[in-house]
């Protein structure tokens, strides 16, 4: 019989940078501060893991890139990261991706969740794709709480996240620009582990 909290959380966790591995992260401390054991594993190893996916005492919350395991898993979670774009991951696995999740959708013991509630739209008027619920991608304490040491006021425009076409950074930048052009006690911090073609000139 399955309890209700589980024994051990398996995550599915992504880059250092970025969305999914925020996700997973935020996930694995709220979890630990419930006392339940987790563990973040790569996508690409999660068949490695077999007997945990056929466990159902253990909990398996599975990245896009891993809800191929769906219909394996008992279980699990399946998050919709976003929407799957066939210019950049190719008609392949975007037709792929599509029908995981659908069959995700109709595993028993499988739920398909969604990260926004526009990717849960979107999917649904799109694809016919239908999320059991939005859950939000958590904002860290340390983004809210305030630093002694610093400033009271924010002096950082902030982008997180990998530097990519796909990510439509290009169409937000001359935004910025202009923002810090008439705010000049305005900075721009960026984390990247990728970076694309992208030209600045500030």
């Amino acid at each position: 019989m399955t309890t209700i909290n589980p024994k051990r959380v398996l995550i599915t966790g992504g880059r250092e940078i970025g969305g999914v591995g925020s996700f997973a992260d935020s996930l694995r401390q709220g979890f630990s501060e419930l006392g339940i054991p987790v563990e973040i594993v790569p996508p690409v190893h999660i068949f490695r893991r077999w007997r945990e996916l056929r466990d159902p005492e253990i909990l398996k919350i599975l990245s896009t890139t891993a809800v191929f395991a769906a219909p394996f898993s008992r279980r699990a979670i399946c998050m919709a990261h976003g929407i799957p774009r066939a210019d950049y991951q190719g008609w392949l696995k975007l037709l792929a991706i599509i029908a995981s999740f659908k069959l995700a959708t109709i595993c028993a013991g499988t739920q398909l969740v969604s990260v926004s509630h526009f990717t849960a739209a979107t999917l649904r008027a799109v694809f016919d794709v239908h999320s059991d619920a939005v859950i939000h991608n958590p904002v860290k304490p340390s983004y809210l709480e305030r630093n002694a040491e610093l400033p009271q006021e924010r002096r950082y425009i902030t982008y997180v996240g990998r530097l990519i076409t796909a990510k439509n950074l290009h169409r937000m930048f001359p935004a910025i620009r202009d923002l810090l052009n008439q705010a000049p006690g305005f900075g721009l911090a960026l984390s990247a582990k990728e970076r694309c073609g992208v030209s600045w000139n500030s």
